[in-house]
Parts: C-alpha cells; sequence; structure tokens
C-alpha cells in the first residue's frame, strides 16, 4: 500500500515536493520503500529514531 500510496503522489500531473517524516522506529520493510524512494531522490525523508509524537 505505502508504493502504491507514493506512485500516486509522483504520478501526479502537478509536480509537488514529496516530504516524509519517519517519527520513531518502523517495520525494516516500510523503512526500506521509504529509503530507496530517498536514495533516487524522489522524496525527502526525515527520520528520527524515537517516536516524539503524542503518546
Amino acid at each position: 500500500m505505502l508504493k502504491i500510496a507514493i506512485e500516486s503522489i509522483l504520478n501526479q500531473t502537478t509536480q509537488c515536493d514529496l516530504l516524509v517524516y519517519q517519527d520513531g522506529n518502523i517495520p525494516v520493510e516500510l523503512s526500506s520503500i521509504l529509503q530507496g524512494y530517498a536514495d533516487k531522490g524522489d522524496l525527502t525523508l526525515f527520520a528520527n529514531d524515537i517516536n516524539k509524537g503524542w503518546q
């Protein structure tokens, strides 16, 4: 589902900068997907090892 969502955003007719903030640890599979898009320059990934969100 994550790949489908990212591809949908990237394939819009209006270009945009895609910024993703990873708040805390996430499953390796999701992290790999995000990092792959970041490595290709399709998105900018900001990551924090510690969840800083509302708890």
